[in-house]
């Protein structure tokens, strides 16, 4: 990412896409908010879209506030399609990553936000798959997973913590404190210790959990097991439900 200049804002806020800001599918949807196609390997495909309540005025209010990225673990091909109908002037998203940037770990896509060329203590990742942030936890938000629901206001919840960032030296301390991911993640292991069983983790990093302290496979193993803990089971690998085979 290039660096920055006198208008760049101080904090990067890194945006997941699906089933964070949008749900989108290759089927048909009733009641999509969108239908574009998405070309790829010589075949156009119909995908239907719905648009989360609340992500054009989270982007507007966000946009003036921070250094707003995307990064999603789903191919260029159908996220740049997606991306050119929510924001087609590039107003408010300033740089975009695609599933190429990220870091393919035990089957898991990771968002290593180091490549960002940023500091980190000033960088936000928001995602409804926690083990995409696992190498850096104290980072990242989690948002529930969002379909269909109309009534859905997590992404102003969400924006009611981010305007508490302003300002501030380290982003890292606000976030562990109003999120507890650290605290959680160390609940579940202790918890996971005294079980015969962790299937509750779907296998994803079970004997990491238990034997690794550092390291890819550790950092997966956190964000597994804290994604188990916050929703009884691991969410969507943050691939999305749109993929180019």
């Amino acid at each position: 990412m290039p660096e920055r200049t006198t208008s760049t804002p101080l904090i990067t806020l890194v945006l997941d896409i699906d089933e964070t800001l949008v749900h989108c599918a290759t089927r048909p949807l009733d009641s999509p908010d969108i239908v574009f196609p998405v070309e790829y390997n010589h075949e156009t495909w119909e995908v239907y879209g719905r648009i989360r309540p609340g992500m054009l005025d989270f982007l507007e209010k966000m946009s003036e506030k921070f250094e707003v990225i995307t990064f999603t673990a789903s191919q260029e091909c159908y996220a740049e399609a997606l991306l050119k109908i929510i924001d087609p002037e590039k107003k408010y998203i300033r740089h975009r990553y695609y599933r190429d940037s990220c870091v393919p770990v035990f089957g898991n896509y990771v968002k290593d936000l180091r490549i960002l060329n940023r500091d980190l203590s000033k960088v936000v990742i928001i995602d409804n798959s926690p083990q995409a942030f696992g190498y850096q936890i104290s980072n990242g938000i989690p948002i529930e997973s969002w379909y269909d629901d109309k009534s859905d206001r997590e992404l102003s919840k969400v924006m009611s913590f981010l305007e508490t960032l302003d300002g501030v030296d380290d982003v890292r301390p606000k976030i562990d404190e109003h999120y507890r991911l650290q605290e959680r993640v160390q609940k579940a292991l202790a918890m996971a210790n005294h079980q015969s069983s962790m299937s509750g983790l779907n296998n994803l990093g079970a004997s990491l959990a238990s034997s690794s302290t550092s390291g890819p496979g550790s950092a997966i193993a956190s964000g597994a097991i804290l994604g188990a803990s916050m929703s009884g089971s691991i969410p969507g690998t943050g691939t999305g439900s749109v993929d180019c085979q």
